[in-house]
């Protein structure tokens, strides 16, 4: 599609072909719809007389200038279309580039301590394991596949959450760690760019976890007819390089939400060296 300019610019360019087609016409028009006739011309020397371009030559002189503007034109106006292509090709390619990159990102370490409690469960021979199983399956199943769209169902970003959650809760413990999570609203028909919210809720758990101290997460989720507001808030443990790698998470995330919802979103990301809070909303 042509930008604004380039609308204005190919407006402007039509106008002066017809413009010029059709003063072409009339000036060929002129010998037949004017003037005496050829045997009296040849007879009259006051005809005779007369210098300069007749009005078929200056026809045949704009019918030329009128081709040559016209294909000046389509072949200007391929240009901007093979350019406009690209454009939206490399747009493409680099929001892929960026999701796969975000893919990335989800901790390796999460996948690896998963396993080890999975696999000690099944050691204690314990009810949750095919549970945990499942659950991690789903998780890379739409983290691994089912997240190439622009836009997917909110109920499939909200249940990857969730079971992220619960495999999380398989390596804490209730008497230090105290978790609230609640999801509120309609969550049915709604759509929202993936992995927009998993990022945030990996950092929760990968920065706001102490071994040895107590640990307040808080992962809110609020659904209304047009819009989602997200909120998450947790103890801060680990500042320095940790909350730098932290920054490179949530920069991926912001330039995905720049991307996709422009300025129809808002974040607010606070430390106040205590607490980490981050306040999204988008529309859905």
């Amino acid at each position: 599609m042509f930008s604004g300019k380039k609308k204005f610019l190919y407006f402007f360019l039509v106008i002066g072909i017809g413009v010029l087609y059709y003063y072409a016409i009339q000036q060929m028009k002129e010998p037949y719809t004017a003037g005496p006739p050829p045997w009296v011309r040849q007879n009259n020397p006051v005809f005779n007389n007369q210098t300069g371009l007749s009005g078929r030559q200056i026809g045949s002189f704009l019918i030329f200038i009128l081709v040559w503007v016209f294909s000046t034109a389509l072949y200007i106006a391929g240009r901007w279309i093979k350019a406009e292509n690209r454009a939206v090709v490399a747009e493409s390619d680099r929001k892929t580039a960026e999701l796969s990159f975000l893919k990335a990102q989800i901790n390796p370490h999460f996948l690896f301590n998963t396993l080890n409690n999975i696999y000690t469960l099944s050691l204690s021979k314990s009810e949750k394991t095919s549970d945990a199983i499942m659950r991690l399956s789903k998780i890379m199943r739409y983290v691994t596949g089912d997240v190439q769209k622009e836009k997917v169902p909110l109920e499939q970003e909200l249940n990857c959450v969730r079971d992220f959650i619960d495999l999380q809760k398989l390596r804490l413990s209730p008497e230090t760690v105290r978790l609230n999570f609640t999801i509120e609203g309609n969550t049915e028909n709604k759509l929202i760019a993936p992995l927009i919210l998993l990022p945030f809720v990996e950092n929760v758990f990968k920065y706001g976890i102490s071994n040895d101290k107590e640990s307040v997460i808080k992962i809110v989720v609020v659904v209304n007819d047009k819009q989602l507001d997200f909120f998450t808030e947790n103890t801060v443990f680990k500042p320095g390089n940790d909350a730098e790698s932290t920054g490179v998470g949530i920069e991926n995330v912001k330039r995905r939400l720049n991307h996709i919802y422009k300025d129809k979103y808002s974040l607010d990301i606070g430390n106040s060296g205590k607490l980490f809070t981050v306040k999204l909303s988008v529309p859905v």
